[in-house]
């Protein structure tokens, strides 16, 4: 019945222990200072592919560093730094 309980513990807490140290950005357009809507986020070496919400906020769950990105959208390309710190304080990234 422990071993169960136990196991089930660890279950749970890696499939929402991933999400707990995520760093949250806001991306908005340097020109127009409006946010960066469903944009898509594509991170170099990565697999996943990430997209902003209507506010241009999106949260990544990646090891502490700084990742090079390709932010997407109105039919542009645009490179972007993203410094991973473990922080869940929102990170304002003004986009060119």
């Amino acid at each position: 019945m422990i071993r169960k309980f136990a196991f089930a513990l660890i279950v749970i807490a890696m499939l929402f222990g991933s999400t707990a140290f995520a760093d949250f950005f806001q991306l908005i357009d340097r020109s127009g200072g409006s946010y960066i809507a469903h944009a898509k986020v594509l991170i170099s070496g990565q697999t996943q592919t990430y997209y902003t919400d209507a506010y241009g906020r999106i949260n990544i769950s990646l090891p502490n560093g700084s990742y090079s990105a390709q932010v997407t959208y109105k039919n542009m390309t645009k490179p972007v730094t993203l410094i991973v710190d473990g922080s869940t304080q929102l990170k304002i990234l003004a986009v060119n």
